[in-house]
């Protein structure tokens, strides 16, 4: 199931869908063998059904950069496209990262999981116009109506970022978690705390990832939609000079 989902990743977006049921049905096997799941095994699934979400969702984010998209959403089945993601980004958190959790509750992977999907679906309805949006809500599965809610989903992200910004670096490691997934974890935070209008929150962490030489380039900076908003703002322009300077 893993190299499945690796292979996943190599071969292009309209292949990748079959490759990612077949990397979940594996888990959801191996997770019926057992009477007691396996926490890893149960991650991995969530890993799976994350990634076709995000397969199911990457061109409708890419069209809705164009507000004249908006109102071809319907007809181009986009509004499909994303409910469709909605409920695998659900099944992701209720079928694998909960599980995992269920077996040991301060698993830093699927901890940092399931902030990551209340993330990625605060981004996705973001994009979607309101009409969209309230569609979306009305058909959620319940009792997962609040993976619709953007406010919620980001509030609930920035409540574990920062629980799990209070681990030391040691547990990290033991959970066999490298120092470029810290820096990637930081800086999501940093992008939750943006989408939420929390710009001092989102400068703390952003300037601490420059000083410290976790980001490569300004583009990393100036390119994210997610940090839009403050990306001509003074401090965030001293972090861009820096970056292109080469300055920590």
């Amino acid at each position: 199931a893993r190299l499945l989902l690796e292979a996943s990743a190599l071969v292009p977006a309209h292949s990748r869908d079959e490759i990612l049921k077949r990397a979940a049905a594996k888990c959801a096997d191996s997770l019926g063998l057992v009477g007691v799941p396996l926490a890893a095994t149960a991650s991995l699934l969530g890993d799976a059904l994350r990634a076709g979400a995000e397969n199911l969702a990457a061109p409708l984010l890419a069209a809705l950069v164009d507000p004249s998209a908006h109102s071809q959403l319907d007809d181009d089945g986009g509004l499909k496209r994303a409910e469709d993601s909605i409920r695998l980004y659900v099944c992701a958190v209720s079928e694998g990262y909960e599980k995992a959790l269920a077996v040991s509750s301060t698993d830093i992977e699927a901890l940092l999981a399931v902030a990551d999907v209340r993330l990625d679906c605060a981004r996705l309805m973001l994009k979607l116009p309101a009409a969209a949006r309230a569609a979306l809500f009305q058909s959620a599965p319940a009792p997962a109506e609040w993976i619709t809610d953007h406010f919620y989903c980001l509030d609930f992200a920035i409540r574990n970022y920062c629980a799990l910004g209070s681990r030391g670096v040691a547990d990290w490691a033991r959970a066999g978690m490298s120092a470029r997934d810290l820096s990637d974890f930081r800086f999501n935070w940093a992008c939750a705390h943006a989408l939420r209008g929390q710009e001092e929150a989102a400068r703390q962490l952003l300037e601490a990832l420059v000083h410290e030489g976790a980001l490569a380039s300004e583009s990393e900076l100036s390119a994210d939609e997610d940090l839009r908003a403050y990306v001509e703002s003074a401090w965030m322009l001293q972090l861009r000079h820096a970056l292109g300077l080469g300055i920590n």
